[in-house]
């Protein structure tokens, strides 16, 4: 039903247009034949007035309008009823999904691959046959990656939309010294299957405080979950407006390029604005996010929701932008996969630190390259983990000595962060340390 109501002022005007074009036609007939028979019988000029002949004038034209005008209308309006209790569900079925998706298994699913995508030179789209699972725009799955007999746990946002619900999608970038999305982009092929955890995540839709404006911003691999959001939103026809800003370094990294532009040009409610930082290109931008940019795409925020992702320094930047304008933070949300351990692979360090674990009688000597979960992994201490990218929270634990440098917050609220609470897999360690598992 969401389909039939798209675009649905162009599609009446259309009905009109052809509806009233027919009335004329058949109207035009049927006065020629009105006109034919009173050729035939001439009126007398002292004859009294033939009503049979004005009837004859008057009832094609209402038959023609019945026939025509009426259903055109009455359709046009059908639609017009539809859209408004579309719009009208819209925001409540974007809250109301968090209840309605199954509660997490346990167990993972299998997805089959039926098609992959080279999206740019170092990124592929992969799509899955769907399960029965529902999710929410924004939300992301966990991989498990099978090489050489290990099992690997990777998190990718969704990129497709729940609104067509007969496919997933991911969307791999290639990383260098990466394991894991680097594997997928070299080896990962149609027909093959692969494990999942069902979708889950904070950073989609219904956490949204409105639904009259959105203010997508991304950089490189990070459009992911905006990319969903937009097409779910377009998909449901819904009135509000979207901003969409897209950082990359070049044209030839552009993901979803064509996409969004045939998007932006097919919407009236959907702008688009994409910022080259390395390699300028005619038709867009160049530069990096500041202030001043910043105001010239977005010069009022009012009652705008701000969804970002890419990486941590870009987002900080975004996030200090806001703040100096007063914007309300409660509409700001952010999406933050921290620093991989794939783009971590390889970096050396010279410096050693001790950790302690006092609950498992456990110790090492570490070097600063690594994350605090790959030190209590070698150290055997029994630590939940699942996406090791920082947004699940299965890793947290409190570092009660020393000091660390996290980067992700996700899912720590600030009264845990002030307790000491980490996330294992994107914390790494700044000097001996004691934690105590959760």
């Amino acid at each position: 039903m969401k389909h039939i109501t798209n675009q649905w002022k162009k599609r009446s005007a259309i009905i009109f247009l052809v509806s009233f074009i027919i009335c004329l036609i058949l109207w035009t007939l049927s006065m020629s034949e009105w006109a034919a028979t009173i050729n035939a019988k001439p009126v007398e000029a002292h004859d009294e007035p033939d009503l049979s002949a004005l009837m004859m004038m008057i009832l094609p034209f209402v038959k023609v309008v019945v026939l025509t005008l009426v259903p055109a209308l009455l359709c046009l309006a059908i639609m017009r009823i539809i859209e408004l209790i579309t719009n009208k569900r819209h925001s409540k079925s974007m809250m109301t999904n968090q209840t309605l998706a199954p509660a997490l298994s346990a167990s993972p699913i299998t997805l089959q691959c039926i098609e992959r995508i080279d999206e740019t030179h170092d990124t592929v789209t992969f799509i899955f046959k769907a399960p029965a699972v529902n999710y929410i725009s924004g939300q992301h799955i966990i991989l498990m990656v099978n090489i050489n007999q290990k099992i690997y746990r990777r998190a990718y946002t969704l990129s497709s939309t729940p609104s067509r619900p007969t496919t997933w999608t991911i969307t791999v970038k290639r990383v260098q010294g990466g394991r894991i999305s680097n594997y997928l982009v070299d080896q990962f092929q149609p027909n093959m299957l692969i494990q999942a955890m069902p979708p889950t995540g904070q950073f989609n839709l219904s956490e949204c405080k409105t639904d009259e404006h959105y203010l997508f911003l991304s950089a490189g691999s990070g459009i992911t979950p905006q990319m969903s959001m937009t097409r779910y939103l377009l998909d449901m026809n819904a009135q509000s407006h979207i901003q969409f800003i897209y950082f990359a370094r070049s044209v030839d990294d552009l993901i979803f390029g064509k996409e969004l532009e045939r998007l932006a040009k097919h919407h009236e409610n959907m702008t688009l604005s994409i910022v080259l930082s390395e390699q300028p290109s005619a038709g867009h931008r160049t530069g990096l996010l500041n202030n001043i940019l910043l105001d010239e795409l977005v010069p009022d925020l009012t009652k705008r929701a701000v969804f970002t992702c890419g990486p941590e320094p870009f987002m900080d930047i975004l996030q200090d932008c806001l703040e100096s304008r007063d914007f309300d933070m409660n509409y700001f949300h952010k999406e933050s996969f921290g620093q991989s351990q794939e783009s971590r692979e390889g970096r050396q360090g010279t410096t050693l630190f001790t950790v302690n674990v006092p609950d498992y009688a456990a110790s090492s000597e570490v070097n600063g390259s690594v994350t605090l979960l790959d030190v209590l992994d070698e150290m055997n201490v029994p630590i939940d983990q699942d996406c090791r990218s920082g947004i699940c929270g299965a890793c947290k634990c409190k570092v009660t000595k020393g000091d660390v440098q996290d980067t992700s917050k996700n899912v720590l609220t600030d009264d845990a962060i002030n307790q000491g609470y980490v996330l294992a897999c994107s914390t790494h360690i700044r000097s001996d340390i004691e934690v105590m598992l959760v």
